[in-house]
């Protein structure tokens, strides 16, 4: 699809097209001065102000249209197809504190796919076969997690429904460059609220992860790998595996004003926004620190309704989730 140009901060007014009177004080229409009288010379009108350049990282709430006029409609959370700007300022039940420089393309593959009319041209017939390879590198990824959980290899997909009921969304992210880099970020800190995310990016670079080592969180690069994806492990399944595996905290950095733009395919395995099929941790036997449940169990549509309450705040969703007993004592380190 054609990425859509730089969001910018200026807002422009359309300039009024209605007569103003001659004078203020009176409405009577003023009469030109005779020779003899001592009339004031007019004061020249102030040269205008220069105005200061945009600022990308801005918190504008002024109207959005709700449709591209090409049949996708950005604000429609119904629809499979989604286009939008900096998401965070106006998604329905979203809450951010800053803007994201980006625009993104969300698409609803799995369970139903969207016709291939809905989908953009330049993705159609592409975006079918990639979800659907992506869908079964799902698969596997559980059978190899559950096994390293000392869990059925099936259980991940099929008991805990990681695979069962599964939504798959794909969202296409275009970062262009940016002209003030050190004002707004790519994309804020946050973890995915997905079991698990499988992500390909281009070669510009600009994602990071957060290393939670004490004394302080420390960021990292992960530097693009030809021919490698990057797959997160979200907030749903280190629910899941009762703290066993982790959620991965990251962000992008945005380019500067020479470039180049950046562009990254996230896929995103969850369960679908409306089912109640509850999301429940595996307890382990034997004692330790894993013989109880660390949170309590939750639906999609809970914890998707939390995380876009709380907005990308930098603080976890899962704290919400947390039962007291574990709260009062930290994860083990990694």
């Amino acid at each position: 699809w054609p990425p859509s140009p730089a969001p910018t901060a200026s807002v422009t007014s359309t300039p009024s097209t209605t007569p103003r009177p001659a004078s203020r004080a009176s409405s009577t229409p003023a009469s030109p001065p005779s020779p003899t009288s001592s009339a004031t010379t007019p004061t020249p009108s102030p040269s205008p102000r220069r105005r200061r350049p945009p600022r990308p990282s801005l918190s504008s709430t002024s109207p959005r249209p709700t449709s591209t006029g090409d049949g996708w409609s950005p604000r429609d959370v119904a629809s499979k197809v989604r286009f939008n700007s900096n998401f965070g300022l106006f998604r329905n039940g979203f809450r951010s504190p800053a803007a994201n420089w980006r625009d993104t393309m969300f698409v609803e593959m799995f369970p139903e796919a969207p016709s291939p009319e809905e989908i953009p041209p330049p993705c159609r017939g592409v975006l079918e076969v990639y979800a659907a390879a992506v869908r079964r590198l799902g698969e596997r990824l559980f059978e190899l997690l559950s096994e390293a959980l000392g869990l059925p290899v099936g259980y991940l997909g099929r008991d805990a429904g990681c695979m069962d009921g599964l939504s798959l969304s794909v969202a296409a992210h275009y970062y262009p460059a940016c002209p003030e880099p050190e004002a707004t970020m790519g994309a804020t800190k946050h973890s995915d609220p997905s079991f698990l995310t499988v992500l390909l990016q281009d070669t510009s670079g600009g994602l990071q992860a957060v290393l939670p080592r004490p004394p302080e969180e420390r960021w990292v690069d992960v530097p693009p790998v030809a021919g490698a994806l990057v797959v997160n492990v979200g907030d749903l399944l280190q629910l899941v595996s009762n703290d066993r595996l982790r959620s991965v905290e990251h962000r992008v950095l945005p380019t500067g004003a020479a470039g180049p733009a950046r562009v990254s395919v996230a896929c995103f395995f969850r369960h679908a926004y409306a089912s109640t099929r509850p999301c429940v941790p595996v307890v382990v036997g034997g004692g330790g620190a894993r013989a109880a449940a660390v949170y309590r169990s939750t639906t999609a549509g809970e914890f998707l309704a939390h995380y876009n309450g709380k907005g990308l705040d930098g603080r976890s969703a899962l704290d919400h989730f947390r039962l007291p007993a574990a709260a009062s004592s930290p994860p083990p380190p990694l």
